[in-house]
Formats: structure tokens, C-alpha cells, sequence
């Protein structure tokens, strides 16, 4: 009996999956976006001006999402052409 319970434990630990999982999949992505912004202190001079340069990013991607959620929707049933082109 006791052999089938130490063979059924160490099939069991064989069929475990590995990995980090939801969590450390998280972990592994806030720690990328604080060497990010360590390298970005460094390479401005300081903390700062490297939150300042992220922000500056941030600030352009959004702009130009806003850009395109704002361009008008063409009318059903009619053909999409871009302004200024005939």
C-alpha cells in the first residue's frame, strides 16, 4: 500500500504543469515597466525628466487614438474616401 501511494505522489508531481501563472505573468510585467523607467532615469539624468519623457510618450499615443476616434464615420451604404482625394 505504501508503494502505491509513494508511485501515485510521484505521478502526480510529474503531471503538474509549471510556470508563473496569472501572477507571475503581472510581476514579471510591472518589473519590465520599472526597468523601463530606471533606464529612462538614467538616460535623462534623473527620475524626473525620465517620468517626463514616459509621459511625453503616453501623451502622443493617446492623441493620436483620440485623433482617429474622432474622424468621421462614413454613411452606410455609401464608399469611405479619404479627404482631399477625388
Amino acid at each position: 500500500m505504501r508503494r502505491a501511494y509513494d508511485h501515485g505522489r510521484l505521478d502526480e508531481r510529474s503531471h503538474r504543469r509549471g510556470g508563473f501563472g496569472p501572477l507571475g505573468f503581472i510581476l514579471v510585467l510591472v518589473a519590465a515597466v520599472g526597468v523601463i523607467l530606471v533606464v529612462f532615469a538614467i538616460r535623462e539624468g534623473s527620475f524626473s525628466a525620465g517620468g517626463a519623457v514616459v509621459d511625453n510618450k503616453l501623451v502622443q499615443a493617446t492623441s493620436s487614438v483620440a485623433l482617429r476616434s474622432t474622424t468621421p464615420r462614413p454613411k452606410p451604404g455609401r464608399p469611405w474616401r479619404p479627404r482631399g482625394r477625388i
